[in-house]
């Protein structure tokens, strides 16, 4: 789209803060206005939209696309997707294996298990893995700790943890991501473990990837870089 304004403004209301573009107020796709009620999260997301040259790029807007995915899909079903991303503690990625007889399962077991003993200091138990196809049924007080620190989650944190779970397969590396005990790295690492390491064994620097999984890995960067910047100025504003 090409840019049709020229000036970025943020205007306090007492719903919050707007981004007003030549003074009208910016709006999400399916027509909300655009607000926040944290200043310091409105300024960022002003300048995004003054730091755009003659088109409009959404990929460059992270904040933007996060609190418009906030507005207009998390807040409105706030229930039905706390139940998805819940659903994932059964089947979530890191307790799913390939044996430690297999360089998969021995890379997997160095990568995931630091997670998981976090998990269990945090929750108090222990998740069960497995190297079978059937499905694990985790213990039930992990569900009800994890249920209710993640209904205590304002909406900004909440959609931060169901983007990263929906694109990790990971309700844990969520959790951990969230809680400032992996960085956007270390997820992404954690996530990628067995596209990683067939990387290694196909030499992948010499050769290349393939175009699919460039996309990927592009598309979780770009993710996990919008999650950090916002978690970021939602757990550490800088001092006045």
């Amino acid at each position: 789209m090409k840019r049709f304004y020229k000036n970025v403004s943020i205007t306090s209301t007492p719903n919050g803060y707007e981004i007003h573009l030549d003074g009208k107020p910016v709006r999400t796709p399916t027509r909300n206005i655009l607000l926040t009620k944290i200043k310091l999260l409105a300024d960022n997301m002003a300048e995004e939209w003054r730091e755009q040259g003659e088109k409009i790029c959404p990929d460059t807007m992270p904040l933007t696309q996060l609190v418009m995915t906030s507005i207009d899909k998390i807040s409105p079903q706030r229930s039905d997707h706390q139940a998805e991303i819940l659903d994932y503690l059964d089947t979530d990625l890191l307790c799913y294996r390939a044996p430690e007889t297999e360089n998969f399962g021995r890379r997997q077991k160095e990568i995931w298990d630091p997670v998981l003993e976090w998990f269990a200091e945090r929750y108090g138990t222990s998740l069960s893995t497995t190297t079978q196809l059937s499905t694990l049924q985790q213990p039930l007080i992990a569900h009800e700790r994890v249920k209710a620190e993640v209904e205590r989650l304002d909406d900004l944190r909440f959609t931060i943890l169901h983007l990263l779970t929906a694109e990790t397969g990971s309700l844990i590396l969520g959790l951990a991501f969230l809680n400032e005990a992996l960085d956007q790295e270390q997820v992404f690492q954690a996530a990628l473990v067995e596209d990683l390491l067939r990387a290694e064994i196909y030499l992948e620097e010499i050769y290349g990837a393939s175009p699919d999984q460039e996309k990927r890995r592009a598309k979780l960067r770009s993710e996990l870089r919008g999650a950090a910047l916002l978690l970021c100025l939602l757990n550490h504003p800088p001092a006045n």
